[in-house]
């Protein structure tokens, strides 16, 4: 992604939030968001992602700094007005689904937006297609699964249209299909131009997912890269005590003991495969280019060891009766 080319959504300068107890859950926190971008919060539990989240959605009012939407400072907006700029799905969201059905829920959010009629079942449809539920309009909230209630709540959350999504630990509690449906769906909102904004604990849930990763530790931002420069700040994440993923952690090792040779780390399985495949392809092929180069010199040599070595009347006896045999 072209940073230089792309519209900000959002600016944050500075933003601190301060609990009535003093303690200081997010210091000064400057960054900007972009259209089309999906950025990772990542940090251990405590770190102020969820407080920075719920600001942005304007659930807590920040203590100090600015925050602006398209230019427009976050206090210009009415809570009716912000709910259509950006939307917070919270961790736990399909517990605020009251249903009883896939439509009955979408059908209450959409009037709560003030839509009517005609209008309401063309925007159910139109979310549920967008978030890959389509088949699921009548299907009963407490018979789905987690995954599935979250994708729902996920559909609620573009019932208004928004510039900005706030997820928090979208990925948590998933099994692996509800994991790479999820990823799915967040990329292709992504490439329908909307800013993503994801949480996790896990670095590993969303290395493949994001452009990039903002690093917070004890309610500061560490640092904001994307995944590669991440990963190889191994200083950084063990401040904010988050984990170099195993996959990553293996090829720096491997780098080091001077296996591989040193390039970008995989960011999932499938480009660890494919870079330990390319690693064995290079080597088979030095190792052909070698014995091309090597065998006929030793040939030549060997050739030239035997003209010079006299031949004894026993040894030619030796290769006669052996040529016999082979006969």
């Amino acid at each position: 992604m072209d940073m230089s080319e792309t519209k900000k959504v959002a600016t944050l300068e500075s933003v601190v939030f301060n609990y009535p107890a003093g303690n200081n859950a997010l210091d000064k926190i400057s960054m900007d968001l972009l259209q089309g971008e999906i950025v990772g919060l990542v940090g251990a539990n405590g770190a102020g992602k969820t407080t920075l989240m719920k600001i942005l959605a304007g659930y807590m009012d920040k203590t100090d700094g600015n925050i602006q939407y398209n230019g427009r400072g976050i206090e210009e907006f009415s809570n009716k007005k912000l709910n259509e700029f950006v939307n917070l799905v919270e961790q736990n969201p399909e517990s605020q689904l009251v249903g009883p059905t896939v439509e009955d829920e979408l059908a209450r959010a959409c009037r709560l937006m003030g839509y009517e009629g005609r209008v309401i079942r063309e925007k159910v449809d139109f979310v549920l297609k967008l978030v890959r539920m389509k088949q699921a309009k009548e299907w009963y909230l407490d018979e789905m699964s987690c995954g599935e209630r979250r994708r729902i709540a996920l559909a609620m959350a573009l019932i208004a249209d928004p510039s900005m999504l706030l997820l928090d630990e979208p990925l948590s509690d998933l099994d692996q299909v509800g994991v790479r449906d999820t990823i799915s769906t967040l990329k292709e909102l992504k490439n329908r131009g909307l800013c993503i904004i994801v949480s996790s604990h896990r670095l590993e849930d969303i290395l493949e997912l994001t452009d990039r990763i903002a690093v917070l530790g004890e309610g500061r931002l560490l640092m904001i890269e994307e995944p590669q420069k991440v990963l190889s700040n191994e200083e950084i994440l063990k401040l904010a005590s988050v984990n170099l993923p195993a996959i990553p952690r293996l090829f720096l090792r491997l780098q080091a003991e001077g296996v591989l040779a040193s390039s970008k780390l995989p960011l999932s399985m499938d480009q660890a495969v494919d870079r330990i495949k390319e690693a064995v392809a290079l080597s088979l092929e030095a190792t052909r280019a070698l014995t091309i180069t090597v065998e006929p010199a030793l040939a030549k040599s060997a050739e030239k060891e035997t003209e010079k070595a006299p031949v004894k009347e026993s040894e030619k006896e030796t290769d006669i009766s052996l040529t016999k045999i082979d006969l």
